[in-house]
C-alpha cells in the first residue's frame, strides 16, 4: 500500500512520520529511476529507514 492512500486523520495522529518524505521518495523511485542517486539511496537505507522502522515498531506496539 502506498502511504499516500492512508486516510489523513490515521496520518495526523502521526506528524512524527514523515509522510511527505514517504511519498517523495516513492514517487521519485517510480519515476525518476534513471536519475536516482545510489548514494542518495543508500543513504536513505542505512539512516532513515531504521529511523521510520524504530517509529512504526512504536506505533504498533501503543496499538496493541
Amino acid at each position: 500500500m502506498f502511504a499516500r492512500c492512508l486516510p489523513d486523520a490515521l496520518k495526523g495522529q502521526h506528524p512524527e512520520i514523515d509522510w511527505i518524505a514517504i511519498n517523495g521518495l516513492r514517487n521519485r523511485i517510480a519515476h525518476e529511476y534513471f536519475g536516482l542517486s545510489l548514494s542518495v539511496i543508500w543513504e536513505i537505507v542505512q539512516t532513515d529507514l531504521p529511523h521510520l522502522e524504530r517509529q512504526l515498531a512504536a506505533w504498533l506496539d501503543a496499538e496493541g
